[in-house]
């Protein structure tokens, strides 16, 4: 039974090794994943009423790739979406399906760091990866597509970690990346437009990392 309309809290604590305290996301590098993961749960509530709620936990235990979630969507088929540092995670409301990156695999994701998830008017799935570009899903065939950032094309995607996504009414995308500024995507000619910070022009955007869009 797929889950419909569902609330979901994650809550997280991540542990960097040599430190004695838990560290805020602040201070997390922008360049470098946490190395040592204490706890996690993902909370769905099963029931709901102003007295009582009742909560399920996912963890690894259950089939979870990693327990660290940095994105959650639900898609139009009603299939929750849990993109962690290792791996992409399909939850059906019973079983956990599991994407990796497999160099053996043609069409598999290209990267197991999940950074942002996002789900287009088609129905498409589009990934943001820590490292390995900008990834699209296609729920009927199965497989991934891989934008990754190319030195012999100017109009290839800015930079390989990819933040935040989010479609205009054109059907388009804006990125955010950790580095390379905010990407402009045209899904149907597969060119990126990156609008990236220039201490010479005071009205070119600020920084080069964009966290949300």
């Amino acid at each position: 039974m797929i889950l419909k309309k569902t609330l979901l809290l994650v809550t997280s604590f991540i542990l960097l090794t040599g430190c004695s305290e838990v560290a805020h996301p602040s201070l997390v590098s922008k360049t470098e994943p946490p190395s040592q993961i204490e706890k996690l749960n993902i909370w769905i509530p099963i029931e709901w009423d102003t007295k009582t709620i009742e909560f399920e936990h996912l963890s690894i235990e259950d089939g979870l790739s990693q327990s660290v979630v940095n994105a959650i969507i639900q898609d139009h088929l009603g299939f929750m979406w849990f993109g962690t540092q290792d791996g992409l995670n399909r939850f059906d409301g019973k079983e956990i399906r599991i994407f990796k990156s497999d160099p053996d695999q043609k069409g598999s994701i290209c990267n197991n760091f999940i950074q942002s998830l996002y789900e287009d008017s088609q129905g498409i799935l589009w990934i943001g990866t820590f490292g390995g570009g900008l990834n699209r899903y296609d729920p009927k065939t199965e497989e991934f597509t891989c934008y990754l950032p190319d030195p012999e094309n100017p109009q290839s995607i800015s930079h390989p970690t990819v933040s935040q996504i989010t479609q205009a009414s054109d059907g388009t995308f804006w990125l955010g990346t950790n580095g390379g500024g905010l990407n402009h995507f045209d899904p149907v000619a597969e060119t990126f437009v990156a609008y990236r910070h220039n201490p010479d022009d005071p009205e070119s955007i600020s920084d080069d990392v964009v966290l949300q869009v």
